[in-house]
């Protein structure tokens, strides 16, 4: 009987993922290539320009194809982490005069 019921619960999960995915398909199409970085670290932390080139950041960094850069990390119990932190405090990382 245990067995049943999880087997129950797998298939109305299953129906309910399909249900997401499939709206998540009909939405609007994207019409550009995706193309993501991942920014880890910055080896370089001044002048402002600099932090700003390290984070991909257009007139500041070298030329890219990327269209999406990933600043890490956030996490939930913590907040902003690592890379995210010039994100979640930009003034303390580029001034008041950048």
């Amino acid at each position: 009987m245990f067995s049943n019921a999880i087997l129950v619960m797998l298939l109305i999960f299953s129906a309910q993922t399909i249900a997401v995915v499939s709206d998540v398909r009909d939405g609007p199409s994207i019409d550009y290539p995706i193309r993501s970085g991942y920014i880890d670290k910055v080896l370089s932390w001044w002048p402002p320009a600099s932090i700003a080139a390290g984070l991909g950041v257009p007139g500041y960094a070298a030329p890219h194809l990327y269209n999406y850069l990933i600043l890490a990390f956030w996490s939930c119990s913590s907040g902003n982490l690592d890379m995210v932190n010039v994100w979640g405090n930009p003034v303390y990382y580029f001034g008041n005069d950048t």
